[in-house]
């Protein structure tokens, strides 16, 4: 019995590194190069072209998996955060963010 080709299957970096890109530009609203600079601070050089290719090769996975996980969960106005029932515009925390705080990107994959 033939077992399924990986799909990180001849690419240059491991799997991990390439699905922690991949989540960190769905789940969160960065850029690419944000991502870029991100895995640049963590040691991995990787270009933010290569990062754009990855989203679109491996994000709709992603990003179905995120969706299977939380069901139930309400959409969130985009650049906003619910925090403990209220809404806050993340410019208004001068950068801190509470720990309870949910971020959620309204990218549409």
């Amino acid at each position: 019995m033939a077992t399924a080709a990986s799909p990180y299957l001849r690419h240059r970096f491991p799997p991990e590194i390439i699905a922690h890109c991949v989540l960190l530009y769905i789940r969160f609203p960065l850029s690419f190069r944000a991502v870029e600079e991100m895995m640049l601070l963590r040691g991995v050089q990787v270009s933010h072209e290569t990062i754009r290719r990855w989203c679109r090769k491996f994000g709709q996975q992603f990003a179905n998996e995120l969706r299977r996980r939380r069901p139930g969960s309400a959409p969130v106005n985009r650049g906003h955060a619910a925090c403990a029932g209220w809404l806050a515009h993340p410019g208004l925390s001068q950068g801190f963010v509470p720990s309870n705080c949910l971020f959620r990107s309204s990218r549409v994959l």
